[in-house]
């Protein structure tokens, strides 16, 4: 058996109530820092307002006041005239600012954010609201109307662009024409820069031959001209020392080095000589 004058059982009934003390001591403490997170120690008033639908609402929701948190909605109820009467509970401290010319909306923070009451402080002549009065509602518009309104505004840009694309496309419109006549053009000029092409090695070809006909004419006047000038014995032509005549080469010179211009101005000469002597002839 165990004696009772054991040590470790010694001011055990102390030691007991201590622990019993510390953790109500601890229990209470919790219960004082979630009510103080929660507002549950903070005197408060309540006020309220009515909407058409309660959509978005939620009991618990924060009310907020230049961002800063004054409180919660209270309750949410359906009236007799089928309305949504909201009851919100505001930290009395803000009381001042929340006067008859405030009012209330429902708003979302930032794009994705917690839908929030959002309250709008009023005006220094205003008078306070006292617990239990209404305060205004503005109502908001929810993303459905935002889209709404945002698609009434797009709707006659897109009708324009419509009818501009249906014009683009019209076989018969301007665009869908000057684009035909471009193509044509382009075509055409295609044609007409084939045959410029032709036309220009035709062209060089010719000049070939006429200049060949040129060299050759060229030639036979030397030699005629070289005939007429130094006469030879025996009805032979030759020059002065016995040679035969030098014929002109195709840069117009010939092999002694006179110069074709030469021999071409005394054909020139003879020509004028037999065409007086014919009018002559003629005038007899």
């Amino acid at each position: 058996m165990i004696k009772e004058e054991d040590v470790r059982f010694k001011h055990l009934e102390k030691k007991i109530g201590l622990f019993a003390a510390i953790a109500i001591v601890g229990a209470l403490a919790v219960v004082l820092f979630i009510g103080a997170d929660k507002d549950l120690l903070t005197p408060k008033y309540k006020l309220k307002f009515t909407t058409e639908k309660g959509t978005g609402f939620a009991k618990g929701m924060p009310v907020k006041l230049s961002g800063f948190r004054i409180g919660r909605i209270k309750s949410i109820n359906l009236n007799e005239q089928a309305m949504v009467d909201i009851e919100i509970e505001v930290n009395k401290k803000y009381q001042k600012w929340i006067k008859s010319d405030s009012s209330a909306r429902l708003v979302k923070e930032g794009l994705v954010g917690d839908s929030i009451i959002e309250v709008t402080a009023g005006s220094a002549k205003a008078m306070v609201l006292k617990n239990g009065d209404t305060i205004n509602f503005e109502k908001s518009k929810g993303l459905e109307e935002v889209a709404n309104d945002i698609a009434e505004e797009v709707k006659p840009v897109l009708i324009e662009v419509k009818e501009i694309i249906s014009y683009i496309n019209d076989p018969n419109g301007d665009i869908k024409q000057s684009l035909g006549n471009i193509k044509l053009l382009t075509q055409q000029l295609q044609g007409t820069r084939e045959k410029v092409d032709d036309l220009l090695v035709s062209s060089r070809d010719n000049v070939s031959t006429l200049t060949k006909s040129g060299v050759d004419v060229l030639n036979n006047t030397n030699a005629k001209v070289s005939a007429l000038s130094y006469p030879g014995k025996g009805g032979q032509v030759s020059g002065q020392s016995g040679e035969k005549p030098s014929p002109i080469t195709a840069k117009g010179r010939c092999k002694h080095g006179s110069s074709g211009k030469d021999h071409t101005a005394v054909a020139e000469n003879i020509g004028k000589s037999h065409a007086e002597g014919s009018e002559a002839d003629e005038q007899g």
